[in-house]
């Protein structure tokens, strides 16, 4: 979902009137019938797009001048925390990859589908922000670690802000090898999150027409149009076209959006990201982590699918396991803040439990579709462990 700025981006792709095209082939002003069917539908969305940026906007823009009052304690949008979650996955995560190349050395698993060269870990750090270890590479999707996002003002950060603290700060994370950025809306390409995070031994992927926002100090920034491929350490690396747009404002509708399939060792992720429902995925499967976008679909039904459609969408492309995000961090949209995963967990006909480390979800007998796991923010799953 594109915060402030990018919603008078949507509008300006819809028809600025109905029946524009109708003037020049009938000169004479005679009626030609109602409206299309589409064009109504459109003007529809716009309305209600309308209503929606008027009852949050307003109130974020309120909000962001008066939170300004702490920004003493924020590093230009990222805010130092000071709880023990951000050590507490470092330290798990450097202990997790110790037990998977103690396991790669003795030859066990090495390469092997559901070894150590797949996807071993994961861990969702809130909205699309997830961490997982693949190929014996640690990958972050769409950085967002900030107080609040969206446009900056001189010393104001004018947007939505976070549901509570985020759940780790940038400085402490484990050593990043890849960067995946989706598009740029500002709740995927946090240019305060991606600062924190640049270091020469740092490659960026990234959506075509994106690169000039990425901060600089990356040891590489590439751009992948959609179709592309290329290869990062271990991993196999491609770019899909999913339903969605890529203006950052009303003023660069050429940027694209993207979303990427990750392959290693015979096993393969797809960070589908933002999307609306679409049939793109249907040919990847089998796919052992399907990340998803569940949220920010009223009234933006056509960019971010529902949960329903979320989960016909993963079954499609063979998910095994599913992992929901977009969800619970951000106030975007108008669905309640819970509302996301409610419909999900009944869409997959399953309940929450929660394992210790990892918090799951168990699937009914009879159910077919993939499996949920839905990590707390931090939290580590080791999926080597999860057939």
């Amino acid at each position: 979902m594109a915060s402030t700025g990018d919603d008078a981006s949507r509008k300006s792709a819809l028809p600025a009137a109905a029946g524009a095209g109708d003037a020049a082939a009938n000169p004479a002003g005679t009626p030609s019938g109602p409206p299309p069917r589409k064009v109504m539908s459109r003007l529809a969305t716009l309305a209600m797009a309308a209503r929606s940026a008027m009852g949050r906007y307003p109130q974020d823009v309120v909000a962001s001048v008066r939170g300004q009052a702490g920004l003493a304690r924020l590093n230009k949008g990222v805010i130092s925390i000071s709880n023990t979650a951000a050590p507490t996955l470092a330290e798990r995560w450097a202990e997790a990859i110790a037990s998977e190349n103690e396991t790669q050395g003795d030859g066990s698993e090495a390469g092997a589908v559901g070894g150590v060269g797949g996807i071993s870990m994961v861990s969702w750090l809130g909205h699309c922000t997830v961490l997982m270890r693949i190929g014996g590479m640690t990958v972050l999707t769409d950085p967002v670690l900030s107080h609040r996002i969206g446009v900056r003002v001189g010393p104001l950060v004018v947007g939505p802000h976070r549901q509570g603290e985020p759940a780790v700060d940038p400085d402490t994370l484990p050593p990043i090898d890849l960067v995946l950025v989706s598009h740029a809306h500002f709740d995927h390409l946090d240019k305060p999150t991606l600062r924190k995070l640049a270091h020469p031994s740092v490659r960026v992927v990234t959506a075509k027409g994106t690169a000039g926002l990425i901060p600089r100090g990356f040891g590489d920034v590439m751009e992948l149009p959609w179709g592309g491929a290329t290869e990062v350490g271990g991993v196999q690396l491609r770019a899909m076209k999913p339903a969605h747009w890529g203006a950052r404002t009303a003023w660069d509708r050429h940027r694209k959006f993207s979303s990427y399939v990750l392959d290693a060792a015979g096993e393969r992720v797809l960070f589908a990201g933002d999307s609306g429902h679409t049939d793109a995925f249907d040919s990847l499967g089998p796919v052992k982590l399907g990340i998803f976008g569940i949220g920010a679909y009223r009234p933006w039904i056509d960019a971010h699918a529902d949960p329903e459609q979320v989960m016909a969408m993963a079954r499609a492309a063979r998910v095994q396991w599913l992992l929901p995000v977009h969800h619970s961090t951000f106030r975007l949209s108008d669905e309640p803040m819970g509302e996301p995963m409610e419909r999900l967990l009944a869409a997959a006909g399953q309940q929450s439990t929660s394992t210790g480390e990892a918090h799951q979800v168990s699937a009914d007998a009879a159910n077919t579709g993939p499996r949920l796991v839905s990590p707390g923010p931090g939290q580590i799953v080791l999926m080597r462990n999860m057939k």
